[in-house]
């Protein structure tokens, strides 16, 4: 199958299984660019990428997150997939996960079952994707595999701190629709999980990141401000027209209610809910921005 689609492998010391995941990928995709990004030591990686003709480069040494979002958009083509080094993404999925973003922006990889992971791991996994479930409809939202069309989400908007990268994106990128490409988890061949406490707190800090997010914390406290001025423009304007002017209660009061009504529409069209001067909303409209660009 050849597609022009760019492969991103972020790996930590995992030079034995690219021995056999990077040949089988070039078989499998032939005219897709692989992206290897390395942390850590160079345990050899370096040499067998320019062994196989695959380019490789040196992670900022700031975790997986960083690793990954350095790929998409170091990639030589907008279509990217995202898969681990270590084995347990079959290339075979990757293929379909290719042919599938020729149709979609945005396709999540969906393991069939806990095949190779510890029984812990597995429970750990449902539960994080039960909590994580009202961010985005995709089935698997730990997944590290998944492709997309890297025009649909501001590089910006991505927390390269987090820890699923996959869940980020699912949550922050503008698409209609979407696709799953299942596949069966694989032992590990090579490196070793990156579990552990320090991944499960920033997990944590991801999902009441996202949440405020998606709930926009930002935008009701500015609705919160706008309403509170509203009522002292409302009560000043009552107070002016009936103890300075000394104009019967009634009428100041429909004038004062009026005034303040206006007054809130303005501050919340134009600074609560503002729209970019093409009428799209703020963050539609940098989505459009980037695909633009590139």
């Amino acid at each position: 199958m050849r597609v022009n689609v760019s492969i991103v492998i972020p790996c930590y010391e995992e030079h034995a299984s690219l021995c056999s995941l990077l040949p089988a990928l070039q078989r499998l995709l032939p005219g897709a660019e692989l992206l290897v990004v390395w942390d850590g030591v160079d345990d050899g990686t370096v040499e067998l990428c320019r062994f196989y003709g695959v380019r490789s480069l040196q992670g900022t040494g700031q975790g997986l997150g960083a690793a990954i979002v350095q790929g998409i958009y170091s990639a030589l083509y907008n279509q990217v997939i995202v898969m681990d080094g270590d084995g347990q993404h079959p290339p075979t999925a990757v293929v379909g996960i290719a042919s599938k973003l020729q149709q979609v922006p945005l396709v999540a990889g969906a393991r069939y079952s806990q095949t190779g992971m510890s029984p812990i791991r597995h429970f750990m996994s449902k539960a994080c994707q039960w909590i994580a479930r009202p961010l985005c409809s995709q089935k698997d939202i730990m997944t590290g595999l998944f492709g997309l069309d890297r025009t649909i989400i501001d590089r910006e908007s991505i927390n390269t701190g987090s820890w699923k990268i996959a869940l980020e994106i699912f949550a922050k990128a503008e698409y209609s629709e979407c696709a799953e490409e299942g596949y069966f988890f694989a032992p590990r061949i090579a490196g070793k999980s990156k579990a552990g406490i320090k991944p499960a707190i920033q997990f944590l800090l991801q999902l009441a990141r996202l949440y405020a997010w998606k709930i926009n914390l930002t935008q009701m406290m500015q609705f919160c401000v706008v309403g509170t001025s509203g009522l002292l423009v409302n009560m000043g304007i009552l107070l002016a027209l009936v103890e300075i002017l000394g104009l019967d209660y009634r009428p100041a009061a429909i004038l004062g209610i009026g005034t303040a009504m206006f007054w809130n529409y303005l501050w919340n069209k134009f600074w609560t809910f503002r729209r970019s001067p093409n009428g799209l909303s703020h963050k539609r409209s940098q989505a459009e921005a980037i695909r633009a660009r590139d």
